[in-house]
């Protein structure tokens, strides 16, 4: 009898607590939001989805939606914000999320999820305005300083080349904070533009300098094993078109060789194509590299495998030779 009783009691003490749980009140967010998180204070989006990680995946990406950014939400064991073109930070943010955005969302946080009875899931993902903003300008200001520090130090040597490749490295840097910056616009537009200013002067700074510097470096260009010259007509053009000279009494020569291997199957006649390149100064230091080896082309005859492979030496060395000056 006892022990009926007592299974008894607990079987209504559980549907008790159950039916509580499901009658529960929907936090006054899921139907005012800016009630529970205003919009001066803050920047917030809902989510749902049919469990409760959905339901933040889909917040974050609303959330986005106002930083103009293009994210993905992956699951990973890591809390962190990564940024799409490798930059990475570590980010306080509620649960197992990694995000990888063009603009990081700081300082994310989210309410408590609330499911419905019908077992739909929903929470809200928030930033406060505040707080993300001093993490922004922390974060520009100590940029902005080292960036001003570098300029100096680029204007306090006399190699041309050194110059040129000093103010592209800085030049580049500051996309990271012309990203940050757009972030702190959207938080705070007054205070995204008076750094916006001060990024704006460094680039500028750059882009004058680089364009004083180009007229006093030029480049002598011999490749060995480039009967028609193709590949030292290619470099010359990219050189040029970046306002560079290019001629026989040149400070910087740049030397290299290319090498073509054979091989051959039932499908074709294959030919891959080793490049070698630096970049030397009138002493015979070397100052710069630059080497690939591209993958294999095939063609029914060696000759058309060559040419296809030539187009694509031509088409990296457009896209990326000039990266080894940053």
């Amino acid at each position: 009898y006892f022990t009926l009783l007592y299974f008894t009691l607990l079987y209504f003490t559980l549907l008790y607590f159950t039916a509580t749980a499901f009658a529960q009140e929907a936090p006054i967010w899921l139907s005012h939001k800016s009630v529970k998180y205003p919009d001066t204070l803050f920047i917030s989006a809902l989510g749902s989805g049919a469990s409760e990680a959905q339901a933040k995946d889909d917040a974050v990406t609303q959330l986005a939606l106002y930083f103009n950014s293009t994210i993905t939400v992956n699951r990973a064991a890591s809390s962190s914000i990564t940024e799409s073109d490798s930059i990475k930070k570590s980010r306080s943010v509620s649960g197992s999320l990694t995000i990888e955005s063009e603009t990081d969302l700081p300082l994310l946080s989210f309410s408590e999820s609330f499911c419905t009875p019908s077992g739909e899931w929903h929470v809200c993902a928030y930033i406060n305005k505040n707080d993300a903003v001093k993490r922004c300008t922390a974060e520009l200001d100590g940029s902005i300083r080292k960036a001003k520090n570098a300029l100096k130090a680029c204007q306090n040597t006399d190699i041309p080349i050194s110059i040129f490749t000093c103010l592209s490295k800085i030049k580049k840097n500051l996309i990271k904070l012309q990203k940050t910056c757009e972030t702190l616009s959207v938080l705070n537009a007054e205070t995204g533009k008076i750094y916006r200013t001060a990024i704006d002067t460094i680039e500028n700074d750059c882009i004058t300098g680089m364009r004083a510097t180009k007229p006093r470096v030029s480049f002598g260009i011999h490749i060995e094993n480039d009967a028609d010259e193709s590949i030292a007509t290619i470099l010359k053009e990219v050189l040029e078109s970046e306002g560079f000279a290019c001629g026989g009494n040149a400070a910087l020569r740049i030397s290299g060789a290319i090498s073509i291997s054979q091989s051959e199957n039932d499908a074709g006649i294959f030919a891959q194509p080793n490049l070698s390149l630096k970049i030397l100064n009138q002493q015979g230091e070397i100052l710069y590299s630059y080497s690939r080896r591209y993958k294999k082309w095939g063609h029914r005859n060696f000759d058309s495998a060559v040419r296809k492979a030539y187009a694509e030496i031509d088409k990296d060395l457009r896209a990326n030779f000039m990266n080894i000056f940053q």
